[in-house]
């Protein structure tokens, strides 16, 4: 999808409406994308699918969306820690699309992801990385839900007769799998 327009609307919008320091974490976005567009777009639809609960922006309202988002979260002094999140959370995007991880797990996943073309699942990814990083689970459970992760999306790419699993779908199927299994060995 061609996500340029978008994404430059959206740069007008941060040129028009952000501070000077503001303007700085977008600037650092763009320079990590390597001022890419489409890419970015990829990654603010990806964003705002995390942000929304998993419902998925349409790509023709990507820059809407983003502004309805951005101003919902953020008064003048949380609009710096929104678009920090912004930052880190497209670092995380990234790391995925160029497969960047030192983390063995991670590194597994994040092949087998990109491997099957299943880019549904990288806002999920990216939210689960999000959760490991500010020690929101411990690194036991982060492994246990990347492969489960890995096992729904290779039981979801051998049967091409069901449906691709999107964000919800994904994060429901994972967490009922997680629960299951500890269940199981708190049965023994």
């Amino acid at each position: 999808m061609d996500y340029i327009s978008q994404i430059e609307k959206l740069y007008s919008f941060f040129n028009l409406s952000l501070s000077i320091k503001e303007k700085q974490i977008v600037f650092n976005i763009k320079k990590k994308f390597s001022n890419d567009l489409n890419l970015l777009g990829c990654y603010i639809k990806d964003f705002l699918t995390i942000e929304n609960n998993g419902k998925i922006s349409q790509d023709n309202k990507i820059y809407n969306d983003f502004i309805v988002c951005f101003e919902k979260y953020c008064t003048k002094s949380e609009s710096y820690d929104f678009l920090t999140r912004v930052d880190k959370l497209g670092e995380y995007f990234l790391d995925i699309v160029f497969e960047r991880s030192s983390h063995r797990v991670l590194s597994n996943t994040i092949s087998t992801i990109n491997s099957l073309y299943y880019i549904e699942a990288y806002p999920y990814l990216i939210e689960l990385i999000e959760k490991y990083f500010n020690q929101e689970i411990n690194g036991n459970l982060f492994n246990l839900m990347l492969t489960f992760l890995i096992d729904t999306v290779i039981k979801n790419y051998d049967n091409p007769k069901q449906e691709v699993l999107d964000y919800t779908k994904l994060k429901l199927g994972i967490n009922k799998q997680i629960s299951n299994n500890l269940n199981e060995r708190l049965a023994i």
